[in-house]
């Protein structure tokens, strides 16, 4: 049985300096998944425009608030918005805040979130008053 013992194997030497025969890597593969990759994360991640609001902290706690007419406590739930406990729109809570300010320029506008509301909608209602003229806005729990 001749054929048993026959080998078909590749040589291990190919040329006649005595080297050993390597297989190539091929790159294409490897530069196609890196693209597909880059591609996967361009459009997964997200182009929002971030910005950071600024919120002034007071030295003391008594020079942050001079009289109780200069403070306005606004609530904020997942689906609505209180101003002195009652509910009113978006909008005319900005014109009521701004009417406010002229008035009274130390205006402190207290923001109270409730259970359930997303960072979002308060960070986004922030960044409404700011936007408004308001300067002292604070965060309370």
């Amino acid at each position: 049985m001749p054929g048993l013992f026959h080998s078909t194997a590749v040589p291990d030497r190919i040329n006649s300096n005595d080297r050993p025969w390597r297989n190539p890597v091929r790159l294409t593969p490897l530069i196609d998944v890196v693209f597909i990759l880059l591609i996967f994360f361009m459009l997964a991640s997200n182009y929002e425009d971030w910005h950071a609001v600024p919120i002034d902290v007071p030295v003391r706690a008594e020079a942050a608030i001079d009289s109780v007419s200069d403070v306005v406590l606004v609530e904020i739930a997942p689906d609505q918005l209180r101003l002195s406990a009652e509910t009113i729109p978006r909008d005319v809570l900005i014109a009521h805040l701004e009417s406010q300010l002229l008035e009274h320029p130390d205006l402190v506008v207290l923001i109270k979130p409730v259970d359930g509301v997303l960072l979002q909608e308060v960070v986004s209602l922030i960044d409404l008053l700011s936007d408004s003229g308001m300067v002292r806005i604070s965060l309370i729990r």
